[in-house]
């Protein structure tokens, strides 16, 4: 209740988190939905915020001691809670008022409330199935409010049912968002409304209704930076590497600086050949988080290309502690051993790739054409299952270790019958 009219007996009740609106239910003043937007400034200082929150519960749990069937001081401590990532406690309070038989009759405004914050702690604790629970006897109950569709539609998103969350995130854009104590900050209701439509549609294939919807997302938010981001691995799968790059770099200087689209951006400038940029890139990604593997391997794709094979050899090596089942990192570091002649860790490799691949591990090797030959039966082992990818850098390495014309035949066709679209992390 933010607007309401001045008459006697109307006064504010609680002593933390004060409200009119029931005193003005009981002298018959009826509350309607009104297209008044307050804007709403508060605390930015979180160590601030924290200690009043803190002082807060203490007086309403006290209070509480006194009026333990006073819902409304449920409501407000629930809320308190949460706010200082003590959800599992906040649930306990919202289920005292969503199972209690005479709110869900008689006072549903009440109860949805309630109910959209016992869904959204479900959803704070990535609880989705709980949540869902929650959620999905509301459109029926509250038909035309959009708030209802939209959290209803996250949810489902959440659970990647991308084809229901679309559903109801396209219905929460036909009908207004309407509340009451429940807090909403317009901007970034709006803002996902949008983005998580186009998160659903690039999910299901069609990405040039994902890429419509978060172009609408534009400049609602701050969040915004998500848009960006997913716009660039839109243009990176589609082979649109420098478009790719810029939605990668604005997504950065909008507030999306993280490792991952550091990692992405360095990426989409390798596949441009700015090699020199793209290092940039990997080693910010990596003084993000030294354990992002992606940006590991792309960096040492960059130094392998510059013939910076021990530098290359290095990146390779940390990727594969990370992640020792990465076949293509594990193909790569052997190009670059068998460049440095480092010829006992090339055979190392050969055999560690041959267990992966519950090959025969009994082999003599004797000279380079032999060595050459395992990778030539790697090579044939990730085509028959239809890695052709990976199946064409095995051809690679056994080529490079001894230049055979069945392998240079085996190259040829394994680069000719491989997909070219591009998977990012």
């Amino acid at each position: 209740m933010r607007v309401f009219p001045r008459v006697e007996g109307a006064v504010f009740e609680g002593k933390v988190h004060e409200q009119v609106l029931y005193q003005l239910g009981h002298l018959g003043i009826r509350s309607v939905q009104t297209d008044i937007v307050i804007r709403h400034l508060g605390y930015h200082n979180q160590t601030v915020v924290a200690r009043k929150m803190t002082r807060n519960l203490g007086i309403m749990e006290k209070e509480l001691e006194s009026d333990p069937e006073n819902l409304i001081l449920r409501y407000n401590i629930a809320k308190t809670l949460a706010s200082i990532n003590r959800q599992e406690e906040a649930i306990s309070h919202l289920k005292k008022i969503t199972e209690n038989p005479a709110i869900r009759e008689k006072e549903k405004s009440f109860f949805l409330e309630a109910s959209l914050h016992l869904g959204r702690y479900h959803i704070e604790l990535s609880r989705y199935e709980e949540a869902r629970m929650s959620f999905n006897p509301w459109p029926k109950n509250f038909p035309g409010n959009g708030l209802v569709h939209f959290s209803l539609g996250e949810n489902l998103f959440l659970l990647k049912d991308y084809p229901g969350a679309g559903r109801e995130l396209e219905k929460s854009l036909l009908y207004p968002a309407e509340v009451g104590l429940y807090p909403l900050n317009l901007g970034k209701y709006h803002y996902y409304q949008y983005y998580y439509l186009g998160q659903c549609y690039a999910q299901t294939g069609d990405t040039e209704r994902a890429g419509e919807f978060f172009r609408k997302s534009f400049n609602l938010h701050k969040d915004h930076f998500r848009s960006f981001h997913a716009l660039g691995l839109i243009a990176f799968r589609e082979g649109r590497y420098g478009e790719a790059a810029g939605y990668f770099q604005e997504s950065i200087e909008k507030g999306g600086a993280s490792d991952s689209t550091f990692a992405n951006l360095g990426l989409a400038l390798y596949e441009l050949g700015r090699r020199s940029e793209a290092e940039k890139a990997l080693l910010r990604s990596l003084e993000i988080n030294p354990q992002r593997r992606e940006a590991l391997a792309t960096l040492g794709h960059v130094y392998r290309k510059n013939k910076n094979y021990e530098k290359a050899a290095g990146c390779f090596q940390k990727a594969l502690l990370l992640d020792p089942g990465s076949i293509d990192v594990r193909l790569f570091l052997s190009d670059v051993y068998f460049r440095l002649q480092e010829l006992e860790k090339l055979v190392e490799q050969a055999d560690v790739l041959l267990a992966e691949l519950n090959l025969p591990r009994d082999l003599i090797i004797n000279n380079f054409e032999e060595l050459s030959s395992i990778y030539g039966l790697i090579g044939d082992a990730l085509g028959e299952q239809g890695r052709k990818e990976l199946s064409r850098a095995a051809y690679q390495v056994s080529f490079l270790i001894f230049p055979a014309k069945e392998v240079l035949e085996k190259m040829v066709s394994a680069a000719f019958s491989y997909c070219t679209s591009k998977e990012l992390p």
